[in-house]
């Protein structure tokens, strides 16, 4: 079974995935030909920052492709989801949603801040 996250979580840091829709057949689900996201800037360890910014290709190296290759992963246009403490946005897809494949281009250059007042 498989679970997609449909809610954008109200405080990113307290995100979890109770907010899901199951899948029984992974089979079924479509590829993704290719998926941007952005990273939370609070988030990002000092490791992967130079000179103040970050640095989105230890972010894709160390981070999402690892976590992409250990099993199938869902992701749906503007869901969060997180990665060894790093919370990500899906900020487009093509096809809309699907799974992340093998043959799946994953693009990272961009970050958001989640302020709380």
């Amino acid at each position: 079974m498989y679970r997609i996250p449909l809610n954008i979580p109200s405080n990113i840091t307290d995100y979890t995935d109770s907010e899901t829709v199951k899948i029984d057949d992974m089979e079924s689900v479509s590829n993704l030909k290719e998926v941007v996201l952005s990273v939370c800037l609070e988030s990002i360890p000092k490791e992967m920052k130079f000179a103040g910014k970050v640095d989105y290709n230890a972010v894709l190296t160390n981070v999402l492709l690892p976590f992409f290759k250990q099993k199938p992963r869902i992701l749906k246009k503007n869901i969060f989801f997180s990665v060894k403490n790093l919370y990500f946005k899906v900020l487009s897809c093509n096809p809309h949603w699907g799974k992340v494949s093998s043959e799946t281009l994953l693009f990272c250059y961009k970050y958001f801040i989640v302020r709380f007042f």
